[in-house]
């Protein structure tokens, strides 16, 4: 469908609604929007309040039939409990710095929700160079987004996280983003939602500040789980914020989790994955995430949990320091520290050990589980 040109100000009087909710729906006619086009149509809650920076007093949702486009370079302060929702296609791949800002800082309920069903062209949209400051992103489409050299700060914890998946198959790819001061998890799903999700270059640092068991990266299994080159630190006053978690809660074979080359630190734990899956966890520096005052609860640097007796999961190559348990398994079909190769998935072992233990006794490696655990070349 040929798209229109953007909205001048007297078709948007006729063909637009504000609804008694005061959510301001575009008309759905195959119309592109930007900022600017929203701000000159009356009753829209877009104004200008000066340039390049924009005011939303109400909700606005783009239609299923139209298009959004952002502007680069603008800032855009969101109202008390303002949502901007997107159900049709959209570019956000600004190339000079934007911000979304919610106004008032107790606001927690304000947000950019992606609720697309069809995006023409396209397997995914494109966010990128936004500050989201107190802004949380939701996604419920059909189709997945590329975030890359995003900031979210201080989100305010409405939702599972600051950026929050809420429907299975979509695609996600986290590049080169940082996510600090959030009140939950900086990257979320649901147990029963399957995002393959690829995280890198990322920097976490002292998210989940509302201090609840919920880690600062939050995956479910999928086709792959890819979290490469990221760094996750932790508040140290928070004892029940793990640092990386992927689980499988609901059964089912899926692809392969792989967590590689990250610095992680001063978490409740490191890094646990839970359930069936095959993982792969190498050249990762695992250092003090023992903030759990019980080391029943936790303090691993590394946990695998499977009491369905399935997980096949290879760990070579890690620097683990300073936890109640370096690693720690319970469970699972096959875990590798260290085995010589008899086949592509053997791990080469590597792993440095230093200084983990609790009550007294040293714990490099404590095996819970009925199955050989192999950790040669240590």
């Amino acid at each position: 469908m040929k798209r229109k040109a953007l909205l001048i100000p007297i078709m948007a009087a006729c063909l637009t609604t504000v609804s008694a909710a005061d959510v301001f729906t575009t008309a759905g006619d195959g119309t592109t929007y930007n900022f600017a086009a929203l701000a000159a149509i009356e009753g829209s809650g877009v104004t200008t309040t000066e340039a390049n920076v924009f005011e939303m007093s109400q909700s606005v949702t783009i239609a299923p039939a139209d298009k959004f486009v952002c502007e680069g370079g603008i800032t855009v302060n969101f109202a008390k409990g303002v949502e901007f929702k997107i159900q049709g296609d959209a570019d956000f791949n600004v190339a000079e710095r934007t911000i979304f800002n919610a106004y008032d800082a107790a606001d927690k309920t304000s947000r950019v929700h992606f609720n697309y069903s069809d995006v023409p062209d396209n397997d995914f949209i494109t966010v990128a160079n936004i500050d989201f400051n107190r802004i949380g992103v939701r996604h419920l489409g059909d189709k997945g987004i590329h975030f890359a050299n995003c900031h979210f700060h201080k989100h305010h914890g409405k939702d599972n996280a600051a950026i929050t998946f809420s429907k299975s198959g979509s695609s996600f790819t986290v590049v080169d983003c940082q996510f600090d001061s959030c009140q939950t998890s900086a990257i979320a799903g649901a147990a029963n939602y399957l995002n393959p999700v690829t995280m890198e270059n990322c920097r976490l640092y002292h998210n989940t500040l509302a201090n609840r068991n919920r880690p600062q990266i939050n995956l479910t299994c999928a086709d792959s789980v890819i979290i490469r080159n990221c760094e996750v630190i932790g508040c140290p006053d928070n004892t029940l914020v793990g640092g990386i978690a992927v689980a499988n809660l609901m059964g089912g074979t899926y692809g392969t989790t792989l967590i590689e080359n990250c610095y992680i630190r001063d978490n409740r734990y490191g890094i646990t994955l839970t359930g069936n899956q095959r993982g792969i966890v190498r050249n990762n520096t695992l250092i003090d995430n023992n903030k759990e005052t019980n080391p029943m609860n936790g303090g691993s640097g590394i946990n695998v949990t499977d009491n369905s007796q399935q997980q096949v999961t290879n760990i070579s190559g890690n620097y683990i320091e300073g936890h109640y348990w370096g690693v720690s398994i319970i469970g699972g079909a096959d875990i590798r520290l260290g085995k010589p190769a008899a086949s592509d998935f053997d791990s080469p072992g590597g792993n440095v050990f230093v200084n983990n233990g609790c009550n007294g006794e040293l714990y490099d490696l404590y095996n819970n589980s009925p199955n050989t655990v192999y950790a040669q070349d240590n």
